[in-house]
Order: C-alpha cells, then sequence, then structure tokens
C-alpha cells in the first residue's frame, strides 16, 4: 500500500462530514525501528540547519507570543509516509527551538506502533479524536501540516473568543490563498471561521525552499494582535 500516496489523497480531500470518519492505522509488522530513528535523525539533522528552518524560527520568536504548547494534527503515517516524516522532524525541531515541553499529537491513523514512537519522542497521544476541537488556556502553537481547512475551522470554532486568539499561533495551510480561491459560498460552508478572521490575521508566507517541495508547500504563520482585533462583546465573535 502506497501510505504517502493515500495520505496526500486524505489530506486534500473535501471533508463535509464527521472528521472522525476515518480507518485507523494498522500495525506495521514489517516495520524497521532502528531504520526509522537512523532516518529520523538524520533529517532532523539537515532541517534544523536549512534556510527554511532558520526562516521559520526567526519569525516565529519575532512574534510577542508565548510557546507553552504545540498541538499537532493530522500529522499521517510517519512509519510510511515520507512527507508525513519531514513533517514529524519539524515538529521535532519546532519542539527544541522554542523550549516548549508539552507537545500533542494527534491522527486518527495512527497505528499502535506510531503512537508508542511519538510517546518514546516525549509527544502526548491522546486516545479520543476531538475533531480538532481543543480547548486551548495557555500559549500555543497550533502546527497543523496540509490539514484540511474544516479541521483548521474545528478548532478555531473552539476558541473564537479574542482573549483565546490571542495566544494562539497557527501553522498551516494559509487563509489567505484558500479565502481567494474559492468562493464566498464554498468558504461558508467548508470554513466558516476562518471566512470571518482572515482579514483579522497577521498572515506571513513561509519561502517554500526546503529540499522537498511538496512537504511544506502553502504553509503560513497566522497570528492575532490585541490592535487588530474587534472587541469583545460584538457581533463579530458570535457564533
Amino acid at each position: 500500500m502506497d501510505h504517502c500516496k493515500q495520505e496526500k489523497e486524505r489530506k486534500t480531500k473535501i471533508i463535509k462530514e464527521n472528521l472522525s470518519n476515518v480507518v485507523p492505522g494498522e500495525d506495521d509488522h514489517d516495520f524497521d525501528l532502528e531504520n526509522f530513528k537512523k532516518r529520523l535523525e538524520s533529517i532532523r539533522k539537515e532541517l534544523s540547519s536549512s534556510k527554511f528552518f532558520e526562516n521559520l524560527i526567526e519569525k516565529l520568536i519575532s512574534l510577542p507570543k508565548s510557546y507553552e504548547n504545540i498541538l499537532c494534527l493530522g500529522l499521517g503515517r510517519i512509519s510510511s509516509c515520507h512527507i508525513a516524516l519531514h513533517q514529524l522532524s519539524l515538529l521535532l525541531e519546532l519542539k527544541t527551538a522554542l523550549r516548549t515541553n508539552s507537545v500533542t499529537v494527534f491522527d486518527p491513523v495512527f497505528s499502535k506502533q506510531e503512537k508508542e514512537i511519538l510517546n518514546s519522542l516525549e509527544c502526548k497521544v491522546p486516545e479520543e479524536n476531538m475533531e480538532g476541537k481543543y480547548n486551548i488556556s495557555e500559549g500555543t502553537l497550533a502546527y497543523f501540516p496540509h490539514c484540511p481547512h474544516e479541521l483548521t475551522d474545528a478548532f478555531l470554532s473552539e476558541n473564537f473568543t479574542k482573549e483565546k486568539l490571542l495566544k494562539i499561533v497557527l501553522l498551516c495551510n494559509s487563509f489567505e490563498r484558500f479565502t481567494t480561491s474559492e468562493p464566498s459560498r464554498i468558504i461558508e460552508e467548508r470554513a466558516p471561521f476562518i471566512g470571518k478572521i482572515v482579514d483579522f490575521s497577521n498572515i506571513f508566507e513561509i519561502e517554500n525552499n526546503y529540499k522537498f517541495e511538496d512537504v511544506f508547500n502553502d504553509t503560513a504563520i497566522h497570528s492575532f494582535l490585541e490592535d487588530k482585533l474587534p472587541e469583545e462583546g460584538t457581533d463579530f465573535w458570535d457564533k
């Protein structure tokens, strides 16, 4: 089975109904753990010295934000997809560079072995699929690599207050590219909260200069600043 191709198709498919209707990953009977560790270490070393990572970290650190937590959704099959493995490497390098102790990772396709690997890397893997609706109470980097906009929108809907958005930085597919390439009807159907917040977001497009162009393409940093967001108590915040 070509898990990488399957994963790419899964992430780009338009999800109109329940986001939890994904078949969990099967255990990897022929998985070579030692080879995986070597590949991961090699990729992390190369990525951490790349211009892509340098630019990304420089921008994240420049923001007036704190990163007590990293929440990563939609990582994919890290044991069988090279894209997912590079995205995992970025997650781990972000954890190190931002000095973040709390990392939560979830994808319903993870196999039992993949969960064990992530736990060994000091990443928490919840059992329950929250379908993106994680409630934020501390400064959080939400890293959703190539996730469908519906998942990001569910996360925004759960945290759609000025107080909570000020604690969040989103590293995901560009809101601006999505809202300028789709008709308003599609935006309203698929991602109404992205449609509401895009004009009040600070969006920094990350140059796609990584060695593999299909790993971090369309990635952007989205942050929210006090003086740019509407005041609490206005109709804007109505759900």
